[in-house]
């Protein structure tokens, strides 16, 4: 019963988000867009851990888990996807042709060169924050997603870095190509440098401790 209402909750929340944010000369605010996808992560999760604390065979244990972790796992590629391609108060539009002048000049593949205009004081101090905070923050989730379910095929900080940085370098070609934002080199370190941290985080002791308590998973 949890599994359907959870599912019918995230297609009504996520369904409204994306049928609002297509509808002609409206953008929608950022707390509707992390409401709309946050609101069901919390709901799968805490389901999940209530599932699980009354199971007691461990293989029904491990398949509720990796049920709800794949859930939340595609509950936030949605989120993902609304941040980098759609239209929102943090992403701004271009309007230009593919491949024009103005087009290819949306490309930096200098490392740090857009982190070094922040200090330039040509760029307003929110605008800076936010665009590092976004970048920092986006693809955390992954470190977490990536322990629970595919510990086996990247086993260690290394293998991790290296899937982050070609998934983020995936993100920048396809925004290039859609014309839905720049393809900064930077964004990909930023990317990268906050899951890496999270990652780091949570293979600290008191961290598996806790997630051994909560969901009853050791790695």
């Amino acid at each position: 019963m949890l599994k359907k209402i959870n599912i019918f909750i995230t297609i009504l929340f996520i369904g409204f988000y994306y049928v609002s944010s297509l509808m002609p000369n409206r953008i929608p605010s950022i707390i509707l867009t992390i409401g709309a996808f946050l609101i069901p992560a919390i709901l799968c999760f805490i389901s999940m851990i209530i599932e699980i604390k009354k199971e007691k065979e461990e293989i029904k244990k491990y398949k509720i888990r990796v049920f709800w972790v794949k859930l939340l796992l595609f509950i936030y590629l949605l989120f993902l996807v609304s941040i980098v391609f759609f239209s929102n108060q943090y992403r701004m539009e271009y309007d230009f042709e593919i491949f024009s002048k103005e087009h290819m000049a949306r490309i930096n593949i200098i490392p740090f060169k857009t982190i070094s205009n922040y200090f330039t004081g040509d760029i307003a101090f929110s605008i800076i924050i936010m665009n590092l905070l976004v970048n920092l923050i986006l693809l955390t989730p992954l470190a977490f997603f990536v322990i629970i379910l595919y510990k086996n095929k990247i086993k260690n900080w290394m293998n991790f870095t290296i899937f982050i940085l070609i998934f983020g370098i995936i993100i920048e070609i396809l925004q290039f190509l859609t014309c839905t934002g720049a393809a900064d080199i930077d964004d990909v370190i930023l990317n990268t440098l906050g899951a890496l941290i999270t990652y780091l985080i949570l293979h600290l002791k008191f961290i598996k401790y806790i997630l051994k308590k909560v969901l009853d998973y050791s790695y």
